[in-house]
């Protein structure tokens, strides 16, 4: 059982009824979750207790299936309310996870503004601000996350170290000496001979930088997309407050 296979399921299971009843209006979040939630196995590696990931996909699968039954029976409020228990106690969990948890608390969050928004029609105009402190605390660690990835991808590697390689050549003793350098990425070894100091330290951060593009292009800035839409959300209650103001 793996956190990919985990994170997709949550990802169909939310967006389906999502997609169609509550972000209808142009933000179209299922391909930007997928996207973010087929890297992540790719990029973090990461042990994680696997009670800890099915009590999570059974919150979260539990509010989807619950919000989709109140779209088919909107006279039942209850469970709006129940859904919106579970969904808070599943995006704690998943923030508590860090990076791990990061695609399935964005797909989290996005099932929590769905939620706060029936809310909205329900319990009176004071989810609109519960809407936008949602998205405020939500995007303070999103961002935290983003520069986590980069903390992360510099752990990768290890162990930089230049060094004079001897070899020899021919006989009678003679050798000739190198520069050269060496590290560890991703725990494989990684050996550049000649290699004096200073093309050493810019091929190593190339390398770094290249790394780090990778993760960027494949979870933040998809990720980023996300806080677009949110921030989105976000303007529209506060104009709805505004006017009530």
């Amino acid at each position: 059982l793996s956190w990919e296979s985990i994170a997709l399921d949550i990802a169909i299971n939310v967006a389906g009824w999502v997609l169609s009843s509550i972000f209808g209006r142009g933000i179209n979040w299922g391909p930007i979750i997928k996207e973010i939630l087929l890297k992540t196995e790719v990029i973090v590696k990461q042990a994680i207790d696997e009670n800890e990931l099915r009590k999570i996909h059974a919150e979260i699968e539990a509010a989807s299936r619950m919000m989709a039954q109140y779209v088919n029976s909107p006279s039942s409020t209850d469970r709006v309310r129940e859904s919106y228990s579970m969904i808070t106690s599943a995006n704690t969990h998943l923030e508590s996870l860090g990076l791990i948890g990061h695609p399935g608390y964005l797909s989290s969050i996005g099932l929590n503004i769905a939620i706060l928004q029936e809310r909205v029609g329900i319990d009176g105009s004071g989810e609109l601000q519960n809407i936008i402190d949602l998205i405020n605390d939500a995007s303070v660690h999103v961002m935290s996350m983003h520069e986590e990835y980069e903390t992360w991808n510099r752990r990768r590697f290890k162990n930089l170290r230049f060094y004079t390689q001897i070899i020899p050549i021919g006989g009678g003793g003679r050798r000739v000496e190198l520069p050269a350098m060496r590290y560890y990425f991703d725990g494989k070894r990684i050996d550049k001979s000649p290699m004096n100091r200073a093309d050493g330290q810019k091929f190593f951060d190339a390398h770094v930088r290249s790394e780090f593009d990778k993760i960027k292009t494949q979870m933040i800035d998809p990720s980023n997309k996300v806080l677009e839409a949110w921030e989105k959300v976000k303007v529209e209650a506060q104009q709805r407050l505004d006017n009530q103001s």
